[in-house]
């Protein structure tokens, strides 16, 4: 698995981000639909490195905006964890979140471990009723790897082509209503995922309405802003 691993995340050097060859492989050897890698799991520096598809994509953001979820187990708990949304009683806002966008799938969320911590999460989706070798050890070796590759990579294989962009949206609506409300960030930033979660859009797109004054907080009221 090791060799095979390495080998796929080889492919493409000058083409590809190392986060992106390691999503890929990752994907490839366990024969999972798609998947993501997320550093700074519960941070406000939080950020998915990559993303193989929209699925994988959103299974990220509503976790982010619920706060919840098998991502969110695998880091607190340091191991990995695996469900079938449409059979578990587990998390019980994003499951019923995550069924009505995306349907019953299989996910498997593993910690990425690197200099004796925990600095993100792979999480891995299948979209058949039953995964491929649903084995939460061989993800969780995977993600063991993954944290290997970035803790010996270079800074350019790691920044090169990386979705920043998306994430300083995030950061200057923040500041906005922080501003707007003098509250702290992490309230700010809990305003924003609750808004997200209310309306059922991602967080990038709640940010751009902040920025955009589509979208205005104030102490009395929350919602739409004045576009004058």
């Amino acid at each position: 698995m090791l060799t095979w691993l390495s080998r796929l995340s080889s492919r493409d050097r000058e083409l590809a981000p190392l986060p992106e060859r390691l999503c890929l492989a990752c994907v490839a050897v366990t024969g999972a639909d798609g998947g993501a890698i997320t550093v700074e799991y519960t941070g406000q520096e939080r950020m998915t490195l990559f993303a193989t598809d929209w699925v994988a994509a959103r299974l990220e953001d509503l976790q982010e905006v619920i706060g919840e979820g098998p991502g969110w187990d695998a880091h607190d708990e340091d191991e990995a964890v695996i469900g079938a949304l449409g059979q578990t009683a587990s998390w019980p806002s994003f499951t019923p979140a995550a069924l009505q966008e995306l349907g019953s799938v299989w996910v498997c969320a593993a910690p990425i471990r690197a200099a004796g911590g925990r600095i993100g999460v792979l999480t891995l989706y299948w979209a058949k009723t039953q995964p491929t070798d649903p084995d939460p050890s061989a993800v969780q070796f995977l993600a063991d790897v993954v944290g290997a590759a970035f803790y010996q990579s270079t800074e350019e294989d790691l920044v090169e082509q990386l979705p920043w962009f998306s994430r300083v949206l995030i950061h200057q609506a923040t500041g906005v209503v922080v501003a707007q409300l003098s509250v702290p960030v992490e309230d700010a930033m809990a305003l924003l995922r609750a808004n997200a979660y209310a309306t059922g859009k991602d967080l990038n797109a709640v940010a751009e309405e902040v920025l955009s004054r589509e979208l205005a907080f104030d102490s009395t009221h929350v919602g739409r802003g004045d576009t004058s």
